[in-house]
């Protein structure tokens, strides 16, 4: 059959449709996204699990899409708990339908996925956006798991007139590009971490080896702590054997009134004190009951101790402000001088009388006992 387009009608002998409109387009522009702006079409990640489309237009066999004012919205399956997959987002002509719309066409699971095919017949075109990887457990979709499909003339490409230039081969030189340059740059990512790490295992083994010094200091430590205890506690020991409670009280009771002396708590071999025995506690003088809720801050008053000090040289008598004690052993200097009246007296200053003898001391006196005779007397 014979046809052409497009010429005026007379008497309605030239009546056109659609599809003959469409037809003579088809053959002066080639399928593809309309180039500018850059933006035309393009697909990005948004919340959850939705992609959008950017507004701009597609030509698909005469047929014009057009997406205006705001981005169109897609939502994507959820994601496999195990498996991932890849779905292409598409601008699709169908004749049946007529309508040109965009769709996202879901990929099919799989260890290594890979993007659904565009279909292209006589009743549906499609031309593919981009594709998006759904990552196995993914909850939203990322900006580095949708590829831009729009320069790839094998799947979309770009409109143009009669003439429809090969873009494949910039679309696989401009992402071999790409991948070589994600290459280099992990690659540069990695030797950076792994001296991040090598930064870290050396400080973190410093900061060990630190905590071990510390915790050996720490160790030293209590353990001189725990012997000084364990001395202190032996040494004790004996003093809380037997009638405990009685025992610390009356030690307590020595330390705070200061009166009694040691013989007082020695044992039966140190003395006769030792079965002394306190009959109570009074507090201002008042007894207090014995209570084993309660505990007494005790202020223990010094314990004099032995003189180390050689005694005082004979002298002016004085009391003296030491606090120590003298030994048992303990001897003051011989009195070989003694000054005053006492070092050069000669005689009494003043005389007395012995038996009615007049007596000063510088010279002897003859005394005569008393007689009871007469004879006696005269004698005398």
């Amino acid at each position: 059959m014979e046809a052409s387009t497009f010429f005026n009608s007379n008497n309605d002998d030239r009546l056109y449709l659609a599809e003959d409109m469409a037809r003579h387009f088809a053959r002066v522009l080639t399928n593809g996204i309309f180039p500018a702006p850059s933006s035309n079409l393009k697909v990005t990640e948004q919340d959850d699990m939705y992609v959008q489309v950017a507004p701009g237009a597609a030509w698909i066999n005469g047929y014009v899409y057009h997406l205006l004012g705001t981005p169109k919205y897609i939502k994507l399956d959820v994601a496999d708990g195990v498996l991932s997959r890849i779905d292409r987002i598409v601008a699709q002509w169908n004749l049946e339908d007529r309508e040109v719309t965009t769709k996202v066409k879901k990929g099919t699971y799989a260890v290594s996925p890979v993007a659904p095919d565009v279909v292209r017949t006589s009743s549906i075109y499609e031309l593919s956006l981009a594709t998006v990887l759904v990552s196995a457990g993914a909850l939203v979709i990322q900006a580095t798991h949708i590829t831009d499909t729009r320069l790839d003339s094998r799947v979309c490409g770009i409109v143009s007139s009669l003439i429809q230039p090969d873009t494949s081969g910039w679309y696989d030189q401009f992402f071999a590009k790409y991948n070589e340059a994600m290459a280099g740059w992990v690659n540069t990512f990695a030797a950076s971490q792994t001296a991040r790490q090598d930064d870290f295992d050396a400080q973190t083994g410093a900061n060990q080896d630190t905590f071990d010094d510390q915790s050996e200091a720490n160790q030293a430590l209590f353990d001189a702590f725990k012997d000084t205890w364990a001395a202190w506690f032996a040494g004790i020991q004996d003093v809380l054997d037997g009638d405990t409670a009685g025992n610390l009280l009356a030690l307590i009771q020595a330390l705070q009134s200061g009166k009694q002396d040691a013989g007082d708590y020695a044992t039966s071999a140190q003395g006769t004190k030792a079965d002394s025995a306190i009959q109570g506690v009074k507090v201002n003088g008042a007894a207090m009951t014995p209570d084993a809720g309660k505990i007494v801050d005790v202020t223990v008053p010094p314990v004099p101790a032995a003189s180390s000090s050689t005694p005082a040289a004979p002298g002016t008598a004085a009391v003296g402000t030491s606090t120590a004690y003298a030994r048992e052993d303990h001897a003051h200097a011989e009195q070989t001088a003694v000054s005053g009246n006492a070092g050069t007296a000669t005689k009494l200053v003043t005389a007395r009388t012995i038996d009615g003898v007049s007596f000063d001391g510088a010279a002897n006196i003859t005394h005569y006992g008393s007689c009871s005779t007469a004879a006696a007397t005269a004698a005398k």
